[in-house]
């Protein structure tokens, strides 16, 4: 009995120094606290028993604040939110398999646009040639793939070029940039004439084309619209007798007073009119 009672008076003794270490301790944070201290200073007034109490009250308080901020439906959240990324992750799955496809489609149509612009080209060029020849028969005339010639390199080429010979001899092929008025004429007529036959159209208008030709220019242009005629509508203004000879009808403009004045004639009409503006 003696041991027992010696041991609980050292329990009661320790905890009584435990107690003197917690009092101190909250001395020690009365003075760093200050007027908080006061809060503490009415703790300080319970024995060992009151505090006990008082902390497990606390405790309680605690554990009940900490139980009301954890959320019951985290699990549900979470499982959500993983549904979620799962959805996300197969749309952008399925979306960069449609992207892929899209590359690959753009790539195709890229190519076959290029091919249709190579196709065209060399029908052009061909169609060029040949409409050059017949408007200068001693001479002859190509189009050019840019500065390099080079119709598979389609996305770099910012124009095509014309080579140009009014005789037979190549050496002395000419670039557009140093040819007479006539001689661009000659050519734009080619040229003209060469894409219409690729993408024909029905309608044109030439204001006075024949003005800077020669008169076998003339002539030779006459000849090739009268021909081109057949399947599209060719309206000309001229002061010259070549296009007038081809043409099915005639019309002169004429100024009455102040206003202008069109008049339907015939070729011969329209030849004597054109022969008395030359004589003038």
């Amino acid at each position: 009995m003696k041991t027992r009672r010696d041991k609980l008076t050292q329990k009661c003794k320790e905890h009584e120094e435990e107690l003197s270490r917690l009092e101190n301790r909250i001395e020690a944070e009365i003075g760093k606290r200050g007027a908080a201290g006061k809060e503490i200073e009415e703790y300080k007034r319970l024995n060992g028993s009151q505090l006990a109490k008082e902390l497990k009250t606390v405790e309680k308080k605690l554990k009940t604040e900490a139980m009301m901020t954890v959320n019951t439906t985290s699990p549900f959240g979470f499982e959500k939110l993983k549904e979620d990324i799962n959805g996300i992750s197969h749309c952008k799955e399925k979306l960069t398999e449609e992207l892929e496809s899209t590359t690959q489609t753009i790539g195709l149509l890229e190519e076959k646009k290029n091919e249709q612009i190579r196709y065209t080209f060399r029908q052009v060029q061909k169609y060029f040639s040949h409409f050059f020849q017949k408007l200068v028969p001693a001479g002859e005339g190509t189009i050019q793939w840019g500065d390099k010639n080079d119709p598979s390199d389609v996305e770099s080429c910012t124009g095509v070029g014309f080579q140009v010979s009014f005789n037979k001899e190549k050496t002395k092929m000419k670039e557009l940039k140093v040819l007479s008025g006539g001689q661009k004429t000659v050519v734009s007529l080619a040229f003209i004439f060469s894409i219409q036959k690729c993408d024909p159209v029905h309608f044109y208008l030439f204001d006075e084309v024949d003005a800077a030709l020669d008169a076998d220019r003339r002539q030779f242009a006459a000849n090739l619209i009268k021909k081109k005629s057949a399947t599209a509508q060719f309206i000309l203004t001229t002061f010259r007798p070549e296009l007038v000879y081809q043409a099915d009808k005639c019309f002169m403009v004429k100024m009455l007073g102040t206003s202008s004045c069109v008049q339907e004639i015939d070729n011969d009409q329209a030849i004597h009119f054109i022969q008395e503006q030359i004589e003038m």
